[in-house]
């Protein structure tokens, strides 16, 4: 068997490459620009909900014990009144029993009131009706009494937020939604 002889035929040579690189470059750019967008929709929709999965705020029942850094707080009653017979502001008083562990002094004004259509609400001390302030517990565990003047709102008192504790004391008794 012969092998049929090569023939080599000359080619002409162009001045431009078979492949552009400003193709590549245009890839690449596009490439980073989807990421960048893929990124920014993955930090502000995937990772917040994450975050509140793993290190959300806690529910707390009423009448159930929180302790938090050798800190306690439980909710043992909530009454809600009228002021004065000339003053037909309601007030929601809210008794909390402190473990206060060694040291401890929150703003009062962190202990928000929430109700149930949304309305926060900071605490009054009952004679002044200025902002409370914390007393001092000296490590002790006693009750705390916290007064609310709720304003013209059929809203029940749904929780109270404590500063430093990440959780929601529920003040209605049963299971928190």
């Amino acid at each position: 068997m012969t092998e049929p002889a090569r023939v080599r035929r000359p080619v002409a040579e162009s001045d431009e490459p078979a492949e552009s690189p400003n193709l590549r470059r245009g890839c690449v750019v596009t490439g980073a620009v989807l990421g960048i967008l893929v990124g920014a929709l993955v930090a502000f929709f995937v990772v917040p909900p994450l975050f509140d999965h793993y290190f959300g705020t806690a529910d707390v029942e009423f009448g159930k014990r929180y302790e938090r850094d050798g800190r306690a707080i439980t909710v043992m009653s909530v009454d809600e009144y009228i002021a004065g017979r000339d003053d037909q502001t309601r007030h929601v008083s809210v008794v909390l029993k402190v473990e206060p562990g060694d040291q401890w002094s929150p703003d009062v004004g962190g202990f928000r009131l929430h109700l149930q259509d949304g309305l926060i609400v900071q605490p009054l001390t009952p004679e002044a009706k200025a902002p409370a302030t914390f007393p001092d517990f000296n490590g002790e565990a006693r009750p705390f009494a916290l007064v609310y003047s709720v304003p013209e709102s059929d809203a029940a008192p749904d929780y109270i937020e404590v500063p430093g504790f990440r959780a929601h004391f529920h003040l209605q008794p049963g299971k928190p939604e």
